[in-house]
């Protein structure tokens, strides 16, 4: 069960996980807008091999838009908060990974519009994003959810 205390601003939390879905969304619609951009982005990721890059050239940015439409339809929140902590912390560990024991490759986060090679060169800067994106969908699962009481058996 999930308590909220009294001082938590259940709306900011919201808000700031819109604003994480909104941005994920975004992303994605991005790299769909320019997927040879993404493709060449993808090739510099070394250690996952060709097969998974191209799978990932279609996947990554469907799964970032559905993510981000699902929350519209207000069903399903937490599962859907839980899927985007989840496809962040993949995409972080893997660049981490990545970043560690070959060299940061090239984050085409945002398609062509984000284009900054001294951003994109800078691995704490896309570590530091994801933690940035990630803090308010982890604190929306500890403290966002409604506290449900006992249920009633004899309902149906």
């Amino acid at each position: 069960m999930t308590t909220e205390p009294p001082w938590f601003p259940r709306r900011a939390l919201e808000a700031a996980v819109l604003c994480v879905l909104v941005i994920i969304g975004s992303a994605g619609l991005l790299k769909l807008a320019d997927l040879n951009g993404f493709a060449r982005s993808l090739d510099t990721w070394s250690l996952i091999g060709a097969p998974l890059r191209g799978l990932a050239l279609y996947t990554v940015p469907t799964a970032e838009v559905f993510l981000a439409s699902s929350w519209l339809f207000g069903r399903g929140r937490a599962w859907i908060v839980w899927c985007a902590v989840m496809l962040l912390s993949l995409f972080t560990l893997t660049y981490a990974i990545h970043v560690v024991t070959v060299g940061a490759p090239d984050c085409d986060c945002f398609g062509a519009w984000f284009r900054y090679r001294a951003l994109q060169s800078s691995a704490w800067w896309s570590l530091g994003k994801n933690a940035t994106l990630g803090a308010p969908l982890l604190l929306y699962l500890v403290f966002g959810r409604r506290a449900k009481g006992p249920r009633d058996e004899s309902a149906p």
